[in-house]
């Protein structure tokens, strides 16, 4: 059906949109996750990076909102019903993996859990509008705004490793470099356009 096929291009152009924003927001607090934590929290909660690092990958995770279709068919039940088993099975997974792997545990049984409602909400999605998992997700768009993301993340972790970030201001200024060089290349390479940025305000473009 041609609104199946809209709500599909409309899904998609969302998440592309939104992983624009989000993925430079995953890249810079993983490289910068330990003085991030050292500098807001004091050293004491050093050990806590790693913890830190998984939730990161729950919030990348989250970069596509699995069940708006499923909303908008009226199917929200199918959505309430997964959230219940998910969270039975990551108290379960979770008291699992404390006991075997510590802290660390808790986090990855919720990033675990939370994979999986995504990829069964994702199945769910495509048979309502008629298309296959990889329909719905734009692979290879999402791969280059991620790579977008990731490469001047590599040149911040590669010049920090040389020059460690020590304090609140450093930190700032990281997070101004890692955003210039990421606009940078966004709009070079077109991953941003005029178009979006008036939107950003309020604009509807021309």
């Amino acid at each position: 059906m041609a609104q199946h096929a809209e709500m599909l291009d409309l899904w998609r152009r969302s998440l592309l949109k939104t992983a624009v924003l989000f993925f430079p927001i995953f890249v810079f607090l993983e490289v910068t996750a330990r003085p991030f934590i050292t500098i807001l929290f004091t050293e004491q909660y050093a050990d806590a990076t790693p913890v830190f690092m998984v939730y990161m990958l729950i919030f990348l995770r989250s970069t596509v909102e699995t069940g708006a279709i499923i909303q908008v068919f009226n199917r929200t039940m199918f959505v309430v019903v997964g959230f219940f088993v998910g969270f039975v099975f990551n108290v379960a997974l979770g008291l699992l993996l404390l006991k075997t792997m510590g802290r660390l545990g808790v986090p990855l049984a919720t990033l675990i859990t939370m994979t999986a409602i995504s990829i069964v909400n994702l199945w769910y999605s495509g048979t309502l509008v008629g298309a296959s998992f990889l329909q719905l997700l734009p692979v290879r768009e999402l791969l280059k705004r991620f790579l977008a993301a990731a490469v001047p993340g590599a040149a911040l972790w590669l010049f920090h490793r040389r020059y460690p970030i020590d304090n609140i201001f450093e930190l700032a200024a990281a997070g101004l470099s890692y955003c210039a060089l990421y606009g940078a290349l966004c709009w070079l390479t077109r991953l941003i356009t005029s178009d979006d940025v008036k939107s950003l305000f309020g604009r509807n473009p021309v």
